[in-house]
């Protein structure tokens, strides 16, 4: 038995080009699920607020900055470690200010991975095991940033298992 929708919808007709109508079936979802899905990325990512170049995602401005040109910044940073446990530092309020994470604490941790794979882009982050920390397709390569930012972050000391430019591994060090 199928139940009803708790939210009121209102029906309407959607004329699709080809091209659009493409798209949804190659996504594998109905017509419907893929305008609710849609509709939830829209609502998620505040585009009701975006205006001529301004992109917000709640009080974070967005600006977009291909992931080689980063990494070429980073390169030229004397020292990325210490430039990225700043911005750690930094990330720890924002997320605790605009999604009401605490990052330091374990299910902290968890939901920074889950938003940082459905927002952010730095890469797909997971923790496989307890103390193990994987990175996926990082944007940022530079294992001395990304192991400052995320030390920082997390207030963890980490050691290097992996480093390469699809996959980055870390341990999370017991502490003394």
């Amino acid at each position: 038995m199928k139940r009803k929708s708790s939210t009121r919808r209102t029906k309407s007709t959607l004329y699709l080009t080809t091209r659009e109508h493409r798209l949804v079936r190659n996504s594998g979802k109905t017509l419907q699920r893929f305008y609710d899905d849609l509709s939830d990325l829209y609502a998620l990512h505040d585009m009701g607020r975006w205006r001529n170049g301004h992109m917000y995602h709640r009080q974070t401005r967005i600006l977009f900055v291909r992931a080689d040109q980063l990494n070429r910044l980073i390169e030229q940073l004397p020292d990325p470690y210490s430039a990225s446990k700043e911005l750690g530092e930094q990330a720890t309020h924002m997320f605790k200010a605009i999604w009401n994470i605490e990052v330091k604490t374990e299910p902290g941790r968890k939901r920074f991975y889950r938003v940082m794979n459905r927002v952010a882009g730095w890469g797909v982050f997971t923790e496989p095991k307890p103390g193990r920390i994987v990175v996926e397709s990082p944007a940022i390569v530079g294992e001395p940033f990304m192991r400052g930012y995320l030390e920082s972050l997390l207030s963890v000391r980490l050691d290097t298992v992996e480093s390469t430019v699809d996959r980055m591994v870390f341990e999370i060090k017991p502490k003394p």
